[in-house]
C-alpha cells in the first residue's frame, strides 16, 4: 500500500517527464531535472515511478499512473532509441493522451527528429517538440521550456 498511499497524496501542479530508464544517467535528462526542479511545480519523472510500482501488475501500474496524470500540468516526453521498446513510456503517453495533458517531446538523439524518422512523425505529427541532443539544442531547448512553464 506504500506506493499506491503515496500516489493518494500527490500534489498538484506537476510537471511530468518520461523517459526510458536506459537514459536515466543521461546527462541532458539530469540538465532537464535540475533545471525544472527550480520552478514552482513538482517534479515526477519515469525513475521514481518505475521504483516505487514495480511490486505492482501491469494493470495496477497504469491505473496509477493515471491517477498521477490528474493532478500533472506538463508531460514532457523524451524521445530516444529505446522508446518505441520501452513498456513504461508507453503507458505514461497512453495515459497523457488520454487526459488530454499539455505534452512537449524532447528529441535526445537527432537521428529520432520527425523530420528524419518517419515512426517519430507519426506520433508527434504536429505537436510541439524541441530537439535535445547536444549542448547547444539542450541550453535552448531548456530555455523555452522554462519559458514555456511560468
Amino acid at each position: 500500500m506504500g506506493a499506491a498511499g503515496s500516489i493518494n497524496n500527490i500534489a498538484t501542479n506537476n510537471i511530468y517527464i518520461s523517459y526510458d530508464n536506459q537514459n536515466s544517467r543521461n546527462i541532458n535528462i539530469k540538465a532537464l531535472l535540475n533545471e525544472l526542479s527550480s520552478t514552482n511545480f513538482t517534479l515526477i519523472y519515469s525513475e521514481m515511478i518505475n521504483n516505487s510500482l514495480q511490486h505492482l501488475s501491469y494493470e495496477n501500474i497504469s491505473k496509477n499512473i493515471e491517477k498521477i496524470m490528474e493532478t500533472t500540468s506538463y508531460f514532457i516526453f523524451c524521445v530516444s532509441e529505446t522508446t518505441t521498446k520501452s513498456f513504461h513510456q508507453a503507458i505514461e503517453i497512453d495515459n497523457a493522451l488520454n487526459a488530454n495533458k499539455n505534452i512537449v517531446y524532447l528529441i535526445t538523439n537527432k537521428i529520432y527528429t520527425p523530420k528524419n524518422n518517419s515512426l517519430v512523425n507519426g506520433f508527434i505529427k504536429d505537436k510541439l517538440w524541441f530537439p535535445f541532443y547536444d549542448e547547444e539544442t539542450v541550453f535552448n531547448s531548456l530555455c523555452k521550456l522554462t519559458q514555456m512553464i511560468k
